[in-house]
């Protein structure tokens, strides 16, 4: 993991501890119910709006041809392809697993915790780092 992918891996964990976001199972971004899975939180911290999270489908090369998401504006239906390969998540986040293994741990959690302590073990030491160990471990602690 390199200094940009550190610095961006550390800004997606914040996010995912900082209360803003409910977590949510099976997609990216669910408009209907405000919820996102961790990865769909890795794509707000790349800038990306909320509204056109929902638009987005984790995919690999071969699923890319039938894979297609339909948005509803106001009556009429817009079919589009948004495809955000795992490979977009190894180059921005330098993750040391595939991105469906983050998937997979945040659809069987009832938070963001696991998926953070996953990415917190995967950055160096820094006292940034630090401070969201430690703000993990208050946050999992108040659970309990």
């Amino acid at each position: 993991m390199n200094q940009y992918q550190t610095h961006h891996t550390l800004e997606w964990v914040e996010l995912l501890l900082s209360g803003r976001f409910k977590h949510g199972r099976g997609v990216l971004y669910n408009p209907t119910m405000d919820r996102y899975c961790a990865l769909g939180v890795a794509l707000v911290e790349a800038g990306q709006p909320r509204n056109d999270i929902g638009m987005f489908i984790l995919a690999d090369e071969q699923e890319t041809n039938a894979l297609a998401s339909a948005k509803d504006y106001g009556g009429f239906l817009v079919i589009s392809k948004t495809i955000v390969r795992e490979v977009w998540f190894a180059q921005r986040y330098g993750l040391p697993k595939e991105a469906a293994v983050y998937s997979s741990v945040n659809d069987h959690s009832r938070n963001f915790y696991a998926v953070a302590s996953l990415l917190l073990n995967a950055c160096d030491t820094s006292p940034k780092q630090q401070r969201l160990w430690t703000k993990l471990h208050d946050l999992s602690d108040a659970r309990t």
